[in-house]
């Protein structure tokens, strides 16, 4: 990975930052992005401590307006972009609605991934071959009902819609991008101590960070995306699921064609953007 470079979303804790960290020691040059200044700049640091070097860069990619100022900040200090790697997510215990007017959990773990990667296009490809990473979730494959909260929303089962969107939108962006030297593929990263669940509620932090902890590893849980950025096993393969740095099925819904354009068209569309937007930087 030497001379390339890489944004990791989410990359001050948990997988993230364990992926930054490896993919450092691989000799890459880091773009590390989280939504606190101090825990940004530590990632930062633990990244050039691995061996690689970092730019911290900050953004709450709950709000589409900072995913966008993320996006224009990379091409202005960036040269180039070799992976990007969709990692932030997190899975929160009640209902909010963004300024924008998106469900939280929606925003975060669906529509910040696709529109900075819309955003981030036209580097992508002036980098080419490139690789776009999304960390998605086996939960994408159940429709969950867990520990709801007084208002009437699971949490549990927002975040598993979220990332069957993120998944199924990711396929059908594949193909759009067929050509173009950018691949998209999804995994699945396995259990890790990770902060994803720090605002769900007691119930869901109690389970995520006591009863999963003795079997959970971030670095482990970061091999997959590892994987996906920088092997040459994937070079050129596109359109994929990985657990364990193997090839998987999705979940029927989600390798449906017609419900992956669906849901790639519509949240385009909520996004202000064209599909046209995906032909810029050819």
């Amino acid at each position: 990975m030497a001379g390339k470079t890489v944004l990791v979303t989410g990359a001050t804790a948990g997988i993230g930052l364990a992926t930054a960290r490896q993919l450092g020691a691989l000799g890459a040059h880091l773009v590390v992005a989280g939504r606190d200044p101090g825990r940004t700049e530590v990632a930062a640091h633990a990244v050039e401590q691995a061996g690689g070097t970092a730019l911290p860069l900050v953004a709450d990619l709950t709000s589409m307006a900072a995913v966008r100022r993320l996006a224009a900040e990379v091409h202005s200090r960036c040269s180039r972009l070799d992976v990007l790697i969709n990692n932030a997510g997190a899975l929160f215990g009640r209902r909010r609605i963004t300024a924008e007017g998106f469900e939280r959990t929606r925003a975060l773990n669906h529509l910040a991934g696709l529109l900075l990667t819309v955003e981030l296009l036209p580097l992508l490809k002036a980098s080419r071959p490139s690789r776009v990473v999304n960390v998605s979730s086996i939960v994408h494959a159940r429709r969950l009902r867990f520990f709801g909260s007084s208002d009437g929303f699971h949490g549990l089962r927002s975040y598993g819609r979220a990332k069957f969107e993120q998944m199924a939108s990711g396929f059908a962006l594949a193909r759009r991008l067929e050509g173009s030297g950018v691949t998209v593929n999804s995994l699945h990263p396995g259990l890790a101590p990770t902060d994803v669940a720090q605002d769900a509620g007691f119930a869901l932090r109690f389970l995520v960070r006591v009863v999963l902890r003795p079997f959970a590893s971030a670095e482990r849980a970061a091999r997959t995306s590892v994987y996906l950025a920088s092997s040459p096993d994937v070079e050129g393969v596109t359109g994929g699921y990985f657990v364990n740095c193997k090839p998987a099925r999705p979940s029927p819904r989600a390798a449906d064609v017609e419900t992956q354009e669906r849901i790639l068209t519509t949240s385009l569309a909520q996004l202000g953007l064209g599909n046209g937007r995906l032909e810029e930087g050819s």
